[in-house]
C-alpha cells in the first residue's frame, strides 16, 4: 500500500515537474520572442533614424551657395515689389539664409545679395508709406519737406542703404498724416500696422548683428 502510495506520489511530482518545466519553457519562448521583437524594432528604429540624418544630411549640404543665389535672387525680387503683408515671409527667408551663409562661410557674392536684401526690405516699407500717403504729390497738401525727410532716413545718395530708427519714421509719418488730414485727405493705407511691422523688423535685424557680413 506504501509502495503505491509513493509510486502515485512519485508520478505526480513527475507530471508536477514537466508541467512546470513546459510552462517555463513556454514563458521563456515568449519573453525571448518579445525581445527578439524588441530589438528588431530597437535596431529598425535605428536604422530608420539613422537614414532619415543621413537624408536630411544629403540635402541640407546639397544647398550650396551656387543653388542658394537664385533663391536669394527671387526672394529679394519679391519683396522688393511687394507690399508689407508679405514681409514676415520674406524676412523669414532672409533670415534662413543669413543663418546658412554664416554656417557655410558662403561666397562674398551671396553675402552681398542678402545684405542688400536687408535693404530691400526696407525700401517694400518706404513705397507703402509713399502709396498710402501719396508722397510724390506731397507739394499739394503741404508735406514736400517731411516727404523728403522721410526719404532721407532711408536713402543715402538715393538708395536704400540705411535702417532708421523706427521713432523717427513714426515721428515723420505721423506729422505727414496730420498734414494730409488738415488737408482734407484721406489716406491710402492704415499706416499703424506699417509702423507696427518696420519695428518688428528693425528689431530682428539688430538682434542679428548683421554688421558681420
Amino acid at each position: 500500500m506504501n509502495d503505491n502510495l509513493q509510486l502515485m506520489m512519485d508520478q505526480i511530482d513527475r507530471v508536477i515537474s514537466m508541467y512546470q518545466w513546459t510552462v517555463g519553457i513556454f514563458i521563456s519562448i515568449i519573453l525571448g520572442s518579445l525581445g527578439l521583437f524588441g530589438l528588431i524594432q530597437f535596431k529598425l528604429k535605428k536604422s530608420q533614424e539613422e537614414n532619415i540624418k543621413k537624408e536630411i544630411f544629403t540635402r541640407f549640404n546639397e544647398v550650396t551657395a551656387e543653388s542658394l543665389e537664385p533663391l536669394i535672387l527671387a526672394s529679394i525680387d519679391q519683396i522688393y515689389w511687394s507690399s508689407t503683408t508679405e514681409y514676415q515671409r520674406n524676412a523669414d527667408l532672409f533670415f534662413r539664409y543669413l543663418e546658412l551663409s554664416k554656417k557655410y562661410n558662403f561666397s562674398e557674392d551671396v553675402k552681398k545679395y542678402i545684405y542688400w536684401f536687408k535693404f530691400s526690405v526696407p525700401r517694400a516699407f518706404f513705397v507703402t508709406f509713399e502709396r498710402i500717403f501719396d508722397l510724390p504729390l506731397s507739394d499739394g497738401y503741404g508735406a514736400s519737406n517731411e516727404a523728403n525727410e522721410l526719404s532721407n532716413l532711408f536713402k543715402e545718395n538715393g538708395e536704400f542703404t540705411k535702417l532708421p530708427d523706427p521713432e523717427e519714421v513714426s515721428i515723420l509719418v505721423k506729422e505727414i498724416s496730420r498734414l494730409r488730414e488738415e488737408a482734407n485727405l484721406d489716406n491710402y493705407g492704415d499706416f499703424e500696422r506699417v509702423l507696427k511691422d518696420y519695428r518688428v523688423f528693425y528689431d530682428d535685424v539688430n538682434n542679428l548683428n548683421l554688421d558681420i557680413l
